[in-house]
């Protein structure tokens, strides 16, 4: 039955996204042909359009993946749909389960997009050279490899997602417990949950400094690696303990019952 709701529930939002997807992918490969002859200003100045479209479809699909989801959960379990859901044969951890695997897959099929589109707009040996020598100097100075980098930036935004998912789904829970304005509501939640989080990870990493007696670095040009990878690393923890903190408040509250508008 799980298989079935996430089946449902990526065809749903799917359906929007895959029009951003194909976009994506069209203006990328349309403004990396322009670019072979960019020597010739007409082509150049298509290239520059065809690659501000882009940019702007990028945009709409970081916007409109959270967008999805967050409808998608509204829709599922307190709009028409909701009817339908909530006699199902499962139970209401299982519906919070199914609703988080289709949500994380949507945002990685995003991710992948976006890289993809990226991919073909600015890939040239002389770009991965340009990149390469960035990355080396960004953690020149820093005992980590520009690699262990990469891979620590990656698991913190992947981190936040999660949390930012959870507080999503936390807050609509929250908001549709009143009776009225609920939308409006929930959007206060998430943004309040959203913000909330960051303050306090600022709070933490303050504190993180004065333990190591490095707080003056925070607030200057230059920083240790050890304060560096503390700080990501308390990123990534702060994350994973917020997303399992909203998880588990969404599943407290949904248990109480469900106001179907």
């Amino acid at each position: 039955m799980e298989k079935n709701l996430i089946k449902y529930d990526l065809k749903k939002m799917f359906n929007i996204l895959i029009i951003f997807y194909i976009l994506s992918i069209i203006l990328g490969g349309i403004a990396r042909i322009f670019a072979i002859f960019d020597n010739i200003t007409f082509f150049n100045i298509l290239k520059i359009i065809f690659a501000s479209l882009n940019y702007a479809v990028w945009g709409n699909i970081i916007v409109h993946t959270f967008v999805q989801i967050i409808m998608r959960f509204n829709k599922n379990f307190y709009g028409d749909e909701s009817y339908l859901t909530h006699t199902l044969p499962v139970t209401k951890i299982q519906l919070l389960i199914s609703k988080y695997i289709s949500s994380l897959i949507v945002v990685l099929s995003s991710i992948l997009v976006l890289l993809l589109s990226v991919f073909i707009m600015f890939y040239s040996k002389e770009n991965m050279v340009n990149l390469k020598a960035m990355l080396d100097a960004s953690v020149s100075g820093f005992n980590i490899s520009a690699t262990t980098f990469v891979i620590l930036i990656a698991i913190t935004l992947f981190t936040q997602i999660c949390a930012i998912i959870s507080m999503s789904f936390a807050g609509v829970v929250i908001g549709k417990r009143f009776n009225i304005k609920k939308n409006i509501k929930s959007l206060i939640f998430i943004f309040a949950f959203y913000i909330s989080s960051i303050i306090l990870t600022l709070i933490f990493a303050i504190l993180m400094a004065m333990c190591m007696g490095n707080v003056g670095m925070l607030f200057s040009n230059e920083i240790s690696s050890s304060l560096l990878i503390g700080l990501l690393i308390l990123a990534i923890v702060c994350y994973v303990l917020y997303a399992i903190i909203f998880f588990f408040i969404t599943k407290w509250q949904f248990e109480k019952g469900v106001n179907v508008d």
